[in-house]
């Protein structure tokens, strides 16, 4: 499996320098003779210039007779150029034919490892599996169905309603503890922080500690003379 998918979608092994396939032998020899043609239109276009000038030259001098040859020999120099021309749009044609052929090959070769690499994937589950599977999830679905059906049907349309309200009243009850929750929390604390905050004074007439606000926080009990003997006399007695 490894082997097919690397082959597929990993790197081509490179080829080494020497290693040359016939189709690189041929676009190159292609190539080469093209190189050729072209240094060769150069050539006699050069040619072709020249004999213009030439028969110029001799047309002023009087010379028509040799004026004429040049002539000739320029239009014989435009007829190799066009043949130049010709021969190389064959080999350019020949060379792209070549090279599409060799990507048509790639392509197809790809394609039969990609048709191989399906065909194992498919091998992996069955046509019954599948099937299997449908059924399966058919019937769950279908089992789903009827639990739906029968408890829609074991309710009445008051039963629907009655839940409906008792869902209501939860949710107001859980919404107004939330509410008192939130304004009963921080009522004596703060109360609490605020007397102990205010400045304290001693009402001296009743033994009463009170805040400057009129709060009274406590008071003092004076306890008879004669009941403390009392009390010290029992406790020696008992030791």
């Amino acid at each position: 499996m490894g082997n097919l998918f690397g082959s597929l979608f990993g790197k081509k092994p490179t080829k080494n320098a020497g290693d040359i396939s016939e189709h690189d032998k041929a676009v190159l020899q292609l190539k080469r003779q093209r190189d050729r043609l072209i240094k060769y239109r150069k050539q006699a276009e050069k040619v072709l210039a020249r004999e213009v000038e030439m028969a110029k030259a001799l047309v002023l001098k009087g010379d028509k007779k040799k004026a004429l040859l040049c002539l000739k020999k320029k239009k014989y120099q435009q007829q190799c150029i066009e043949k130049t021309e010709t021969q190389m749009m064959n080999l350019e044609e020949m060379v792209n034919s070549i090279e599409f052929a060799s990507m048509r090959n790639e392509f197809l070769k790809a394609y039969e490892e990609g048709k191989n690499a399906l065909d194992y994937l498919n091998s992996q589950t069955s046509l019954e599996d599948v099937e299997k599977l449908m059924e399966d999830t058919a019937e769950a679905i279908a089992y789903q169905d009827e639990v739906n059906q029968a408890l829609n049907g074991a309710l009445t349309s008051e039963d629907e309603e009655a839940i409906a309200a008792e869902l209501a009243m939860i949710e107001e009850m859980e919404a107004a503890e939330q509410v008192a929750g939130m304004v009963d929390a921080p009522t004596k604390p703060v109360q609490q922080q605020q007397e102990e905050a205010e400045p304290q004074v001693m009402d001296k007439k009743t033994n009463c500690q009170r805040s400057r606000s009129g709060v009274t926080l406590g008071c003092r009990v004076p306890v008879p003379v004669g009941f403390l003997s009392l009390f010290l006399s029992l406790s020696l007695s008992l030791s």
